[in-house]
């Protein structure tokens, strides 16, 4: 197989008429070029060129091959360019914006790989439940949950998800069942705030009918991943991601309850403030979010 080198000494001969004078060019030996062309024309089963004592001329196959061999060359040119560009354009802060629980559940082995990938990148976490200004709190991208308002930023989903029902096994020991909705009003309910607001109202669907309860909670927290540990401690009901509460199903830590009621649904976004200006370090933590979240959609 040819190599690059051996493409470049026949493209200068090609351009020059003269093989000693694309060697001088390369900054090798005569003898050196004339072994590369050999091998490359050996490689090709073809004569490249034909010889004479005053000059070397491009036969039909090397003419041919010229115009690929300049097309490749160049292609590579270009790659390499890209690559050079990329990985030194990927430094810098980056403000990340992120739901507190979502930080600690899902993406904080995520955000490791992706710093190791690219370690002069320095990130800086939000992690927050309150809804920041991207653009006056310096944020390049933030995650949000649920539907998003109109604000002229952009937006691309990165998980289907649905709020879920769940509570500890050792609270469900000591407490009766719900079997519906309503029942609820005899729970223990753990609460947080979304957006502001105290997410006390909790929908369920059966078929086409939606049922909307009002919890009394006797555990409320700005902090969703506070709501999550008590109900892991066996406090109480909660009503959250299952992006969030899927991990301690899973190990067996909490238990879904009223599974036969559809809840609404609750995906979680990327945001930014414009997809045209975005540096390469945040369009790289973005794709790689969408990669992540794409497998574990």
């Amino acid at each position: 197989m040819y190599t690059i080198t051996e493409l470049q000494i026949f493209l200068r001969t090609a351009s020059t008429s003269n093989l000693s004078e694309a060697a001088r060019q390369l900054q090798i030996t005569p003898s050196a070029a004339s072994a590369a062309l050999f091998r490359l024309e050996t490689s090709l089963q073809v004569k490249l060129f034909s010889r004479s004592t005053r000059a070397m001329q491009l036969t039909a196959e090397g003419e041919m091959f010229r115009d690929h061999c300049e097309q490749a060359l160049g292609l590579l040119a270009k790659g390499e360019q890209l690559v050079k560009h990329h990985k030194q354009a990927l430094s810098g802060e980056l403000h990340l914006s992120v739901p507190t629980d979502v930080t600690r559940t899902v993406l904080m082995p995520w955000l490791d790989q992706f710093l190791i990938a690219h370690p002069k990148v320095h990130l800086v976490i939000h992690a927050t439940d309150k809804v920041q200004d991207i653009l006056n709190d310096r944020i390049h991208l933030a995650l949000r949950y649920g539907h998003l308002p109109d604000s002229g930023l952009q937006a691309r989903q990165l998980h289907h998800g649905r709020r879920i029902l769940a509570a500890a096994p050792a609270y469900l020991q000591t407490h009766d069942l719900p079997k519906h909705p309503n029942d609820l009003a005899k729970h223990q309910c753990i609460t947080f705030f979304t957006q502001g607001q105290i997410n006390d109202r909790w929908k369920f669907f059966s078929g086409a009918e939606e049922i909307q309860v009002k919890v009394n909670s006797h555990r409320s927290a700005d902090d969703s991943s506070l709501a999550r540990l008590w109900a892991v401690d066996g406090q109480g009901l909660v009503y959250k991601s299952s992006l969030e509460l899927q991990p301690d199903i899973d190990a067996g830590r909490l238990q879904l309850v009223l599974p036969d009621f559809g809840t609404e649904a609750h995906p979680l976004s990327a945001v930014y403030a414009d997809a045209k200006y975005l540096p390469a370090r945040v369009r790289a933590l973005l794709d790689f979010l969408i990669g992540k979240f794409g497998h574990a959609n």
